[in-house]
């Protein structure tokens, strides 16, 4: 059989042992109806980008210098201002026919994504809107006026259209972290993060929804006291384990949790992490948290075991 390859880079990885096949992710990515483009331009930089599912794209940056207003009185004003309107004529112009290449289909002769926001600097964005294809014009859903170009333009963009892009994977993850680190803020005891804090609660019961990354490599351990028949967990190679503990089993602590969420009535959401929340979550946290239905007491010897400097992760 042939290999088969996705359209695009999946964002993460997802391990499940069960009598079907899953290929969510992969039919995502025929539904164009998960596809947004986004517009981005002021007088140094021009950029097209991609909001696909929970994957963002940039397909297209041109740096510019546009001459700026000439405050100087004199002969030369009057062809200062010229040489200035024509380089934004030009600059709009060339913009625009970019969008034709990359925004619609020749196929079909129809626009390739769902709906397009346009962001950018007052005036320019609205001299280039003028002159797109009406094609492209009838696909825009929204602008904004935005400080930044680029990729930070695009970055500011996303954060002013999530209630415009409510259905997007993007978009939910956005608002699933920003829920979760809005418990952290509130210290009212109903979050947890690590993977010992974070199993024991759920374990407990008391994990309302669970949250792990894609790309979690926190190693879960079973070991056996030699001696007492005792079990353990932990989710780091301890150097000051004993003899008397022998190690019996290693899994990925994702594919453990794959596996067993649903025993304990939690909600379970793995996130990408490509989203500025996203990559706090993953640094700061480890890429494993969960928000609480009631306050957990965590035992001493989890806290302790937490705060070692020897997990298993590799970002």
């Amino acid at each position: 059989m042939a290999d088969i390859e996705p359209l695009r880079l999946l964002p993460h990885s997802v391990y499940k042992c069960d009598s079907r096949f899953h290929t969510e992710i992969l039919r995502a990515q025929l539904n164009d109806d998960s596809r947004h483009g986004f517009i981005v331009i002021d007088g140094s930089c021009a950029s097209f980008h991609l909001l696909i599912g929970d994957t963002r794209e940039t397909i297209f940056k041109k740096e510019v210098q546009l001459p700026k207003k000439h405050g100087r009185g004199g002969q030369s004003q009057n062809r200062f201002a010229r040489l200035r309107v024509e380089k934004r004529d030009w600059y709009t112009s060339e913009i625009a026919e970019m969008a034709i290449k990359h925004f619609i289909d020749f196929e079909t002769n129809k626009v390739n994504v769902k709906h397009l926001i346009v962001a950018g600097s007052a005036s320019l964005k609205l001299d280039l809107i003028k002159k797109l294809d009406p094609r492209i014009s009838r696909a825009i859903l929204k602008t904004y006026d935005i400080q930044y170009s680029g990729e930070a333009g695009f970055a500011q963009t996303l954060s002013l259209c999530e209630e415009d892009l409510s259905n997007c994977r993007y978009t939910f993850e956005r608002v699933l972290l920003g829920k979760y680190f809005e418990a952290i803020s509130a210290d009212e005891g109903l979050y947890c993060f690590s993977p010992a804090n974070t199993i024991f609660a759920l374990e407990a019961g008391a994990v309302e929804t669970l949250i792990v990354c894609g790309d979690l490599e926190a190693t879960r351990y079973m070991w056996q006291n030699t001696t007492t028949g005792a079990t353990k967990i932990t989710y780091h190679v301890s150097t000051t384990e004993t003899p008397e503990w022998e190690l019996i089993s290693s899994e990925l602590l994702l594919d453990w949790i794959l596996e067993h969420y649903q025993e304990f009535g939690s909600e379970l959401q793995v996130v990408s992490g490509f989203s500025m929340l996203g990559v706090q979550f993953i640094q700061g946290f480890g890429g494993i948290g969960a928000i609480l239905r009631y306050k957990l007491e965590v035992p001493l010897g989890l806290a302790e075991e937490d705060s070692s400097e020897e997990y298993e992760f590799d970002y």
